[in-house]
């Protein structure tokens, strides 16, 4: 297993296939992705899982993680997300936060972090922000 920094186009192309199979490549890119730092897990030289990251107030915000449907619940996802946590402690942030697609929320709470306001949908997926201070 390998973690490494990664231009925003690989990172898309795994965001594609995991969170919008149906979408078009463009669905998948967020409006301030060039303000952000990409990450992936690298499985044999295989890109499995990525997350992008964004600090601003001295708070780490991660977003769009996805992990390819084959390596899900195997724990290599969670590798990923203990180096995104590394990575505020050693950048010192104060906080660290996403909003959670549902299915996900318990992976978020293993790591500590709590559901913060109400749930919200959009585009048909409710999400819910989890927070953790650090």
């Amino acid at each position: 297993m390998q973690i490494r920094e990664i231009h925003i186009d690989e990172a898309l192309m795994i965001r594609k296939e995991v969170m919008y199979p149906n979408k078009a490549v463009k669905f998948a890119k967020i409006e301030n992705d060039d303000e952000g730092k990409h990450y992936g897990l690298f499985n044999n030289n295989q890109l499995i899982s990525v997350v992008s990251i964004f600090i601003k107030n001295n708070e780490l915000q991660f977003r769009k993680f996805a992990t390819l449907k084959p390596y899900q619940n195997k724990g290599l996802g969670t590798k990923l997300l203990e180096f995104v946590f590394q990575f505020a402690i050693e950048h010192h942030c104060t906080a660290i936060w996403c909003n959670a697609r549902k299915n996900a929320i318990g992976l978020y709470k293993r790591f500590g972090m709590l559901e913060i306001g109400e749930p919200y949908l959009q585009n048909d997926i409710e999400y819910i922000q989890m927070k953790k201070e650090l």
